[in-house]
């Protein structure tokens, strides 16, 4: 995962959506990983995916607080799909 973010970081994105999508497959459930895969999303500029990613993570555990605390864009996002 934190080589996604790097490769993002360099502006890499078609590397980084391949390697958090890796990720994603190896572990569909983790929270974590599927925040790094809409995180790369977003710095793609690919925002509708990224917001549909998000969507997912919400869907899998609406209390978990890592993308409230760690992208400050979440408000918006939440607001996107009426969740607050």
């Amino acid at each position: 995962m934190l080589y996604a973010r790097y490769l993002a970081a360099l502006g890499r994105f078609d590397q980084a959506q391949e390697q958090a999508e890796r990720a994603r497959q190896i572990d569909p459930v983790a929270l974590s990983v599927n925040m790094v895969v809409a995180q790369v999303l977003f710095y793609a500029r690919r925002y509708d995916a990224a917001i549909a990613r998000l969507g997912k993570v919400i869907e899998m555990n609406p209390y978990w607080r890592e993308p409230e605390e760690h992208w400050p864009q979440f408000d918006e996002c939440m607001a996107r799909f009426k969740l607050c």
